[in-house]
């Protein structure tokens, strides 16, 4: 879920919390609420640029799903959500984001690069 930016902290978290709510209702099994904070949008979203990005993880129904979803489209605060299913026995998804780890390692290949150890031989060089 993308919320946006604009919301205060408690704004943010009753969101969250109310989502939380609404699946357990609904018979849905929450097994993480992961905030992975404000970021930078790829686009422009109702002429927003910036998001707050959650990451819900639980098992239940297809009501729940539905009325999750249907809550979400119609909630003000909401800029963009997606619904995954995943099979019963893939691992829980971990609560950092995947384009930091690779931003790290992207800044390791930087390091090899100054020093000379991952750096392509420049076109003129040809003896």
């Amino acid at each position: 879920m993308v919320f946006r930016a604009d919301l205060q902290e408690a704004g943010t978290k009753e969101q969250i919390e109310r989502a939380r709510k609404l699946l357990e209702t609904n018979g849905a099994v929450v097994a993480g609420m992961h905030e992975w904070g404000l970021r930078d949008l790829a686009y422009e979203i109702e002429k927003e640029r910036r998001g707050y990005y959650v990451l819900a993880e639980y098992t239940g129904t297809a009501v729940a799903v539905a009325e999750l979803e249907r809550n979400l489209k119609l909630s003000d605060a909401v800029l963009r959500f997606v619904s995954v299913r995943q099979e019963k026995d893939t691992p829980l998804a971990a609560s950092v984001p995947r384009d930091d780890r690779a931003e790290s390692s992207a800044a390791e290949t930087e390091d090899e690069d100054e020093e000379g150890l991952g750096a392509a031989a420049d076109v003129g060089d040809i003896e």
